[in-house]
Order: structure tokens, then sequence, then C-alpha cells
């Protein structure tokens, strides 16, 4: 089997509002976040904005913990049957022209 049609278990943000959500009630920046659970603070604030809904599996977890609710509350598991590699985080982030 090769790597273009394994499948890949990955978790998925239930609710960016839920996020942002927990993050206001915690008083928790992007930034003091992401160097809790060891990610980039774009990451974070893609997270809580909806432009990206995936997430890594290890992260996830790292993410709830500080945000003192359980796994399940903020991400759902996911297993994508034909994952390719493309487009793996979510949907793209587009900008729109002024």
């Amino acid at each position: 089997m090769s790597k273009r049609s394994r499948p890949r278990l990955t978790v998925q943000l239930i609710s960016h509002e839920l996020l942002d959500e927990y993050m206001r009630y915690r008083n928790v920046s992007n930034v003091k976040l992401a160097a809790k659970v060891g990610v980039d603070t774009s990451t974070i604030a893609h997270l809580r904005r909806g432009a990206r809904k995936n997430c890594d599996i290890e992260v996830a977890p790292k993410i709830a913990d500080e945000l003192g609710v359980p796994q399940c509350v903020l991400f759902v598991e996911k297993v994508i049957a034909d994952w390719t590699g493309s487009n793996r985080n979510g949907p793209a982030i587009t900008r729109k022209s002024a």
C-alpha cells in the first residue's frame, strides 16, 4: 500500500467558536496557548478563527488540557481514507482582494 492511499487518523475541531469561547473564558491568548502546546502561533490563530479545522493527533489533547476541558468537547477523531497529503490541514486560506 503506497503512502498516497494509506488511511490517516486525524482530529477535527468541532467548533472554532467554542475554542474561542474557552480561550476567552480561561483568559488564554493565541501566543500563550501555542507556547504551552508547542505549536506555532498561527496554528492556534487558524483554528480559533475557523480557517483550519484539522489538528495533529498529538496536539489536540494538549490544547484541551490547557483549557481544562475533555478533548471530546473540542475535537472529534476522523479517519481520512484516501489521504494524499494535500489539503491535510483543512480548507485553504483565501484572502479577498480589495
